[in-house]
C-alpha cells in the first residue's frame, strides 16, 4: 500500500509539473543568470537528421524548465551545504567573492594573442609609443589550495614577447578592487593602476573626480552561484573634461556620452561604462593637451579605465578586435605619433580566438 501512494504520489507530481510546464509562458530572457534563454526550435528533416533538432530541444526544456531558479538553488545549496563541496558548477565562494574557475591554460590561445598584437604593432610608425597591460582576473589573487586556476606564470613569461614595454600592475592590485559578484574591476579603485601607467606614458594623475553612485547591481557571476549574496555598488568617477568630450559610437552614433545613462537599466549594468560592447569609440577632449591622441585595443576591462585617461590626451581612439575586423578599424586609424595601449585581462588572453584578423 504504501510504495502504491508514493508511486501514485510521484506520478502525480511528474504530471502536475508537466501541466504546469505547459501553461506557463516561456520566457526570453534570465534576470538572474543575465542570459537569452534557449527558445523551441524550428523543426526540418535537416535538423532532425543531423540531431541538431534534439540538441536544441534539449537546451529549451532545460532553460524553459518551471521554477528554474528554485531548482537552481536547491541544487546550489545541496552542493554547498549538505555535500560540503567547494563549488558548484565551476562557481566558488571566497572572502564575500563568487569566482569562477578558469582551469585549463591554453598555450596555444596565449600564442596566438601574442603573435596578433605584434602584427598589429608592426603596422605602426617608429614614431608611436607602444605598451601592453594585462589584467589578472579575480583567480588570480585567490590561493591555489581553494580553487585552480590557469597557469599565470606562464601566461605572463609570454606576454614578455610583445614588442613594446609591457606595463606590469598585477603588485597593486587586490581581489577587494574587483566586484563581488562579476568579473570586472571597480573604476574607483584604479587611482593605482593609473599611477603605475603615468610612469610609462606621462599621464597627469592630479585629476579631480566627483564619485556618482548609480545604485545596487547583481553581476553575471550572482546568477551562475544561485544563492542570496549581497549586491555591488556601480560607481562612476565623472568631472567636467569627460562631461564635455564629443564622443562617438561607430554603432550607435546617437549616444554622445562616455557613462550613457541609459545603460543604468541595462541586462548588464557594466555597460554603462562606453556604451558596452562597442566596436570603434573616438572621444575628443576639446581641453586636452594639442595633438596628444591614445590608440586603446582593449577587452571590457578597459572601458571602465579609458575614462580615467581622458584628461591626458586630446583624443582617444578605443577599438575592441572581438567585434571589429582589421581591415575595417584601420580606416579609422592612421598611425603616426599616438601612444598605444594594449589592454586585455587574462580571460581573453587565455581566450583569444575571440579577436577578429
Amino acid at each position: 500500500m504504501q510504495k502504491r501512494i508514493l508511486s501514485i504520489g510521484f506520478i502525480s507530481f511528474l504530471v502536475g509539473m508537466l501541466g504546469i510546464c505547459i501553461v506557463t509562458p516561456d520566457r526570453s530572457v534570465s534576470e538572474s543568470e543575465r542570459r537569452n534563454l534557449a527558445q523551441f526550435p524550428s523543426i526540418s528533416v535537416k535538423s532532425v537528421m543531423d540531431t541538431t533538432f534534439f540538441q536544441q530541444l534539449n537546451d529549451y526544456c532545460t532553460d524553459q524548465f518551471v521554477f528554474r531558479d528554485v531548482w537552481r538553488g536547491i541544487k546550489a545549496q545541496f552542493s554547498y551545504t549538505l555535500l560540503g563541496k567547494k563549488e558548484n558548477n565551476d562557481i566558488y565562494a571566497y572572502d564575500d567573492h563568487i569566482l569562477k574557475a578558469q582551469t585549463d591554460t591554453d598555450e596555444k590561445s596565449i600564442d596566438k594573442f601574442v603573435g596578433k598584437v605584434n602584427t598589429v604593432i608592426d603596422k605602426m610608425s617608429e614614431n608611436n609609443h607602444v605598451y601592453t597591460m594585462i589584467v589578472p582576473d579575480q583567480n588570480y589573487f585567490v590561493p591555489n589550495d581553494v580553487m585552480p586556476h590557469m597557469d599565470y606564470g606562464l601566461l605572463y613569461e609570454k606576454i614578455n614577447d610583445i614588442h613594446g614595454e609591457i606595463i606590469d600592475i598585477r603588485d597593486v592590485l587586490t581581489l577587494d578592487d574587483y566586484y563581488m559578484t562579476d568579473i570586472h574591476w571597480k573604476q574607483e579603485n584604479l587611482s593605482d593602476v593609473v599611477s603605475i601607467m603615468a610612469k610609462f606614458m606621462d599621464l597627469k594623475t592630479e585629476v579631480k573626480y566627483e564619485i556618482i553612485s548609480c545604485g545596487t547591481f547583481s553581476g553575471g557571476l550572482m546568477g551562475q552561484y544561485a544563492l542570496p549574496h549581497e549586491k555591488d555598488e556601480l560607481i562612476i568617477l565623472n568631472n567636467e573634461t569627460i562631461e564635455n568630450c564629443d564622443v562617438w559610437y561607430l554603432e550607435d552614433p546617437d549616444e554622445t556620452s562616455v557613462y550613457p545613462t541609459k545603460k543604468r537599466e541595462a541586462m548588464d549594468p557594466y555597460d554603462l561604462y562606453l556604451n558596452g560592447a562597442t566596436a570603434l569609440i573616438q572621444i575628443d577632449n576639446p581641453f586636452g593637451p594639442e595633438g596628444r591622441e591614445l590608440v586603446m585595443f582593449r577587452d571590457s576591462f578597459g572601458s571602465s579605465l579609458a575614462p580615467l585617461l581622458i584628461d591626458s590626451y586630446s583624443r582617444i581612439t578605443i577599438i575592441d578586435m572581438r567585434y571589429i575586423a582589421s581591415s575595417v578599424w584601420q580606416e579609422y586609424v592612421d598611425f603616426n605619433t599616438q601612444d598605444v595601449l594594449f589592454i586585455y585581462s587574462t580571460l581573453l588572453v587565455n581566450q583569444s580566438s575571440t579577436l577578429k584578423p
